[in-house]
C-alpha cells in the first residue's frame, strides 16, 4: 500500500461520520450489514518468528518464484438485530477474482440474506463496471457503500486474512495448489467457527461502537 496516497483525514471522517450514518440507515431499513474483500493465499509463505533450539536457525523450505495462489472472496455479515456475525466464502484456486466472480458472490449473498443489505467494500476495479451495475439494477434491496482509497484497515474482513495468512498459515512449506487450498479452507473455517473472533475483527477496525454502543463492544 502506498501511504503517500492515503488520506488520513478522509479515513477518519469516514469512520466518524459516514460509517455511523450507514449504521443508522441500516437500522431504518432493517438491513444486514456486509463487508466484502478479496485475498490470495500464496505458495510463497509469510515468514514469522518462531521458537527454535539455540544455534539451530529455523529454515522454511519453499519454491522460490512460485506465484500460483488460491484466491478467495469473503464477507462478514452482521444480522439486522446485530446479534449474529458470520463469514461467507467463495474459493477460486489457481484463478483471480474478476468481476464475473464478484457478481456470482454477490448473487449468493443476496440469496443468503433475502432482505435488505448494506454492503461495504473498497474501490477495486472488479467492484465496478457493467456487471456490478446490472446486479444493482436487479437487486434494489442491496445498497453499495465505498470505503476511502488505501484504507484496508477499515474492512473487518482484512482481519480474517490476517488471522489465517499471517498466523495460522505462517511459515508453511506447501508446494502444491491442492494442499494449499485445503489448508487455507481449514484455517478460514476455524476463524469462521468463532463468532467472537469475527467480532474482534470488527473491533480492530474501530467500527464496533456504532454497532453495539450499549454493550461497549
Amino acid at each position: 500500500m502506498d501511504n503517500r496516497a492515503r488520506d488520513e483525514g478522509r479515513i477518519a471522517a469516514w469512520r466518524q461520520q459516514a460509517w455511523p450514518e450507514i449504521v443508522r440507515e441500516s437500522r431504518k431499513r432493517k438491513s444486514v450489514l456486509v463487508f466484502v474483500d478479496e485475498a490470495g493465499f500464496s505458495m510463497i509463505p509469510t515468514l514469522k518468528k518462531q521458537w527454535a533450539r539455540r544455534g539451530q536457525t529455523p529454515v522454511v523450505r519453499h519454491r522460490n518464484r512460485w506465484f500460483r495462489k488460491v484466491s478467495v472472496i469473503g464477507a462478514i455479515g452482521i444480522s439486522a438485530d446485530r446479534k449474529q456475525v458470520k463469514l461467507s466464502i467463495h474459493w477460486h484456486p489457481g484463478e483471480h477474482v474478476d468481476q464475473e466472480k464478484v457478481v456470482v458472490f454477490l448473487e449468493s449473498l443476496a440469496r443468503e440474506y433475502p432482505g435488505a443489505i448494506d454492503l461495504v467494500w473498497d474501490n477495486l476495479a472488479a467492484h465496478g463496471g457493467k456487471g456490478i451495475r446490472a446486479f444493482q439494477a436487479a437487486h434494489p434491496q442491496v445498497c453499495l457503500h465505498r470505503l476511502p482509497p488505501y484504507a484496508p484497515d477499515l474492512n473487518p474482513v482484512e482481519g480474517v486474512w490476517s488471522l489465517t495468512k499471517y498466523h495460522r498459515m505462517a511459515n508453511h512449506e506447501i508446494d502444491d495448489l491442492e494442499t494449499l487450498h485445503s489448508r487455507a479452507e481449514e484455517a478460514v473455517a476455524d476463524v469462521a467457527s468463532q463468532p467472537d473472533l469475527l467480532r474482534s475483527c470488527i473491533r480492530h477496525a474501530d467500527l464496533a461502537d456504532a454497532l453495539w454502543p450499549s454493550r461497549g463492544q
